[in-house]
């Protein structure tokens, strides 16, 4: 018991330190010079020789010299120091690690310290196997080590599905995600796993919660679905445009329908849906009757199937109507000799231009059957058609263009080919009415007779009568 006592005392003892030291592989530091002698005999006691028995401080270095020579566990502890060592310089560079980026997930291979990643699965390891020491786990804890990394990594994932959902509405992540690439590869990989059956049922149930979407094209086909039906509702069919703008996919959605029906490919219960709705599986046959019986309306309403490019109540339709005429034209419409019939039976027109002239023709008879002759002014109140038409076909006889049967049908009728002849006709009737009045004198001259004269005399006044013209005038007696 003395020898305790003392012991407490002789603890801040070098020669004590020596021997505690000694237990962890340390040893103490030399006594200097100066102070040796003054204090203990040993040259590592500073303890004064005055105030503490020489003999309890040469039991202590005794003890501590035995228990060093005799304990046969000093390379042992020594290691053992090492390791604590070794392991706090890691657990520092852990430390960095995670100002730096924010966790401890040291990826195996980490360039700056590869003997980083391998430590820190090293202690996952030891943990696993229950051989990690509880002051180190305490450390690793404090520091928030990252125990199963694909279990944190799974929860990261999660809660940036959960935000791209509060932010899109869905959790159909693209696969190319700007912000998150990983998450499109993370959300494509719980579908993979749902379907194989290797999912664990407590993340497809938080999975479930929010609502995930684990087939993504039968979620596309029902949401695609719900947009015809809402097409439909609007616009009264199903025959979307390739480019809707309101819905780009839609257009293509029902093309695919139609191709996957006519190959035989379209499964039972989706056709069913869709015949619910009315589905239109033919678009072209759909879209011809539906012009077809416009043009009936048309037709009903103006009297003939002549439809303006432009026109304004339905600006297909005169569109569709050319169609009509190019297909009969090329041959594509004999490939469908019912639409043909039906176009006829309903009076169409296949060559508007040809029943422009036609009717043309038919006016001009009448104009001839009224007046005499196809002298037609360009600007005939009646029919301001027909004088610009007689025009035309000058024109193109001049210059060779008019069609041999058309040119024919004129010659039968009597038309005027010539300006030159009209004019003469024309100067030659009053010239006729001039000689009646100069053989019946006391007969007043009309307005239009006298204003023909008074031209006359101004054209020789100029020199520019012609010369059979004032021969025939100098017969009667024409007072220039």
């Amino acid at each position: 018991m003395q020898l305790a006592r003392q012991w407490a005392r002789l603890k801040m003892c070098p020669a004590a330190l020596a021997f505690r030291r000694s237990f962890y592989g340390t040893f103490a530091t030399p006594m200097p010079a100066t102070l040796q002698g003054k204090y203990c005999h040993s040259n590592r006691c500073e303890v004064n020789v005055f105030s503490i028995d020489r003999q309890i401080c040469s039991a202590v270095h005794l003890i501590a010299f035995r228990s060093m020579s005799t304990s046969g566990g000093t390379d042992k502890d020594k290691d053992k120091d090492k390791d604590d060592l070794k392991w706090r310089t890691v657990f520092g560079k852990l430390e960095e690690y995670k100002t730096r980026h924010g966790d401890t997930l040291v990826p195996q291979n980490y360039p700056e310290s590869k003997e980083l990643g391998v430590w820190v699965n090293t202690q996952r390891m030891k943990m696993k196997n229950a051989l990690l020491r509880s002051d180190r786990k305490a450390k690793l804890d404090e520091l928030g080590f990252v125990w199963d990394p694909l279990e944190h990594t799974w929860e990261a994932q999660y809660d940036a599905l959960v935000k791209y959902k509060e932010n899109h509405g869905n959790s159909l992540v693209p696969r190319e995600y700007p912000e998150n690439k990983e998450l499109g590869t993370w959300v494509d990989t719980q579908r993979q796993k749902q379907k194989n059956d290797t999912l664990r049922s407590d993340r497809k149930a938080k999975l479930d919660e929010l609502g995930f979407v684990w087939d993504v094209q039968e979620n596309f086909w029902d949401a695609q679905y719900d947009a015809i039906v809402e097409y439909k509702e609007a616009h009264g069919d199903t025959i979307v445009p390739t480019d809707y703008p309101e819905n780009r996919k839609l257009g293509s959605w029902v093309d695919t329908q139609r191709q996957k029906q006519k190959n035989g490919v379209l499964r039972p219960d989706r056709k069913e849906r869709l015949d619910g709705i009315g589905f239109v599986w033919d678009a072209l046959e759909h879209t011809w009757e539906a012009q077809y019986d416009a043009l009936v309306k048309y037709k009903e309403e103006h009297g003939d199937t002549l439809v303006p490019r432009d026109n304004p109540e339905n600006k297909e339709l005169g569109f569709w109507v050319d169609n009509q005429r190019r297909n009969m034209k090329n041959g594509t419409l004999r490939a469908r000799p019912d639409r043909k019939a039906k176009l006829e039976d309903l009076g169409f027109i296949w060559d508007p231009y040809e029943h422009f002239w036609e009717a043309q023709y038919d006016a001009l008879v009448k104009c001839k059957e009224k007046h005499g002759d196809t002298r037609v002014p360009r600007d005939d109140p009646e029919n301001k058609e027909l004088g610009f038409w007689v025009n035309e076909q000058r024109r193109q006889k001049k210059n060779g263009s008019l069609l041999s049967h058309r040119k024919a049908k004129l010659d039968e009728l009597g038309f005027v080919w010539d300006f030159d002849d009209i004019h003469e006709e024309a100067w030659l009737e009053k010239y006729e009415q001039l000689k009646w009045c100069y053989a019946n004198p006391g007969v007043v001259f009309d307005s239009a007779l006298r204003a023909w004269t008074i031209l006359q005399c101004r054209l020789h006044a100029k020199g520019s009568l012609a010369p059979h013209r004032k021969a025939l005038l100098d017969e009667i007696g024409f007072e220039w």
